[in-house]
């Protein structure tokens, strides 16, 4: 998972119903990432400020929250002015909740902006270690058909951001390495450094 599936995935966690596979899988990044693991946690302190400070008086049911009702000796009007105004309130308290709400969702990407993509420089690192970074980084499996081509040593830079195919294209311009995709797997294999690829 990179930053931008966590910051599109992480309110998923704020839910009781997560699904387990995606929570493990922002766990894990937080792990790795302390920038989206900051993220999180400006989002945490938000998502507790929103909580009411005062419950009114009464009881909290599991399912629903409802207010006691006292056992009075008050005339039927009197009553009903009394449910009146306790819908009006329930109206304003539900109001008021839907505008926390939809401050917090337009105010939440100023709590951290995402960053923009960071380039990685390779400088004098073997072609293995290089493809090792780049297809985890893109769920691929590395296959090195030849031996050699592994201890070749690259000055490059690598945007996360690009495709792996221009990734792919840009070392297939090295002389003696020819690398193709299939499916999942990248594979790389020697060729004479004087023929055409």
């Amino acid at each position: 998972m990179n930053c931008k599936e966590f910051r599109l995935k992480v309110t998923d966690l704020f839910d009781t119903q997560v699904n387990p596979h995606t929570k493990a899988e922002c766990e894990q990044h937080m792990a790795e990432c302390a920038q989206c693991r900051d993220y999180y946690n400006g989002l945490t302190a938000v998502t507790k400020q929103l909580q009411p400070r005062y419950i009114l008086k009464g009881f909290i049911d599991t399912n629903t929250i409802r207010i006691q009702e006292e056992k009075t000796t008050r005339n039927p009007s009197s009553r009903r002015w009394m449910k009146v105004a306790a819908m009006f309130g329930g109206i304003i308290l539900i109001g008021g909740i839907s505008l926390a709400a939809i401050h917090f969702a337009q105010k939440r990407p100023t709590l951290s902006p995402p960053s923009e993509t960071v380039s990685v420089h390779f400088t004098n690192v073997r072609l293995d270690s290089v493809l090792s970074v780049v297809g985890k980084h893109y769920r691929h499996t590395v296959v090195f058909r030849d031996n050699e081509p592994r201890q070749v040593q690259l000055i490059m830079t690598w945007n996360p951001d690009a495709t792996l195919t221009e990734f792919i294209n840009r070392l297939n311009s090295f002389d003696g390495l020819h690398i193709d995709i299939h499916h999942d797997t990248i594979f790389v294999t020697k060729t004479n450094e004087g023929n055409e690829k």
